[in-house]
């Protein structure tokens, strides 16, 4: 959410921040991050293990969205922002909305595209370099707002 609502922030062209939001979101998938859509639905193996994922997954887009929140409720270009940050987590919705429907041979295809072009599996499971990574694009995404030029 964090690299699509700084294109929003920089690029004020729907269009553009729609591509470049989704291709941020694709490169932002070969840095080492937590990732919690490895799963298939039918993997979970009770309700409660159902309910924790869906917990994390609020959690991790409620601290994305109070981010952006605070740094740009007052600016002129909060629609942009907004914009670019759904945009950016278009892809991985685009992931449950194939649990959802799995029979759908397009979503099932492009979720095996989306598991594909994550980093190997050997360093996504390395959770000091997951947190490394993330962390970095964080730190960076936030530098970014508190120094941009509107």
């Amino acid at each position: 959410m964090l690299i699509g609502g700084a294109i929003g922030a920089k690029i004020h062209s729907y269009l553009a921040v729609f591509v470049l939001g989704i291709i941020g979101h694709f490169l932002a998938d070969k840095i080492p991050h937590w990732e919690y859509l490895d799963k298939e639905l039918s993997e979970f193996k009770s309700k409660k293990e159902w309910l924790v994922f869906l917990a994390i997954v609020i959690l991790d887009f409620s601290v994305g969205a109070l981010v952006i929140f605070y740094f740009f409720w007052q600016s002129p270009v909060w629609p942009y922002v907004i914009f670019g940050a759904l945009i950016s987590v278009l892809p991985d919705f685009l992931i449950f909305v194939n649990w959802l429907f799995p029979k759908i041979k397009l979503l099932t295809s492009y979720r095996n595209f989306h598991h594909q072009n994550h980093l190997s599996e050997k360093y996504r499971r390395r959770l000091a370099l997951s947190f490394l990574g993330e962390g970095t694009v964080i730190f960076l995404a936030i530098l970014y707002f508190i120094f941009r030029q509107s």
